[in-house]
């Protein structure tokens, strides 16, 4: 198709990925499921979805284990991804049980992708309990962890742990790839009534080197 100038689109691997899931041919499903990147397709949630329907991720999960094929982090983390995308945060937490209970250390992959999933179904603080124990394993949270947990906690009204978090953000000298959170904390900061926190992420925006605008 590609050599043809066919462009290739999301929608086309969905169905692929689901024609293969009903057949039972699981590994030409994760297969396509992966091809996705090489072609320059990108996911939503919709081909997350589609994977882990039709008990496809179970099935997944079984061929390997009866190939003897002991899943490592990078595939804990994938299925651990698939599920928290598709909002399905008790099969995440099993297999986050799992993997810490076969001694396959979590990354910061790991948790930042559980707490994202947390964050997606309202349950911030389950997501803080996270942040709490990575760093008590001397994981450092990256860009993407203060990311997912500062909306959360702006739509939760934690200011204090917002701030908090900012303040972290900027010792370490980490700035998110999203700017538009700034602007998300500066309302929320604002709306509280707390100005000089507001003022403090204007500051924090300077000294992570984020331009400023007259809307800031």
């Amino acid at each position: 198709m590609p050599k043809k100038g066919v462009e290739l689109d999301e929608d086309l691997f969905v169905v692929m990925i689901e024609s293969y899931g009903k057949a039972g041919i699981v590994q030409e499903s994760v297969k396509m499921f992966l091809k996705m990147k090489d072609f320059g397709v990108e996911k939503s949630v919709k081909s997350y979805d589609t994977l882990f329907k039709f008990e496809t991720a179970i099935r997944f999960w079984e061929v390997m284990q009866s190939r003897g094929i002991l899943p490592d982090v990078v595939t804990y983390n994938t299925m651990i991804n698939g599920y928290s995308r598709g909002k399905k945060m008790d099969e995440a937490e099993k297999l986050f049980v799992e993997m810490k209970g076969k001694n396959i250390a979590p990354t910061v992959i790991s948790y930042t992708t559980m707490i994202k999933g947390y964050v997606s179904v309202g349950r911030v603080d389950d997501g803080l309990r996270l942040l709490e124990e990575m760093v008590s394993y001397g994981i450092k949270p990256n860009a993407v962890t203060y990311s997912t947990l500062l909306p959360g906690l702006c739509d939760e009204g934690n200011m204090p742990e917002a701030r908090k978090m900012l303040k972290e953000m900027v010792e370490r000298y980490i700035a998110p790839k999203d700017n538009s959170i700034f602007t998300r904390l500066l309302t929320c900061q604002c709306e509280s009534g707390d100005f000089n926190a507001a003022a403090d992420v204007l500051k924090a925006m300077i000294r992570l080197s984020i331009p400023t605008e007259a809307g800031h």
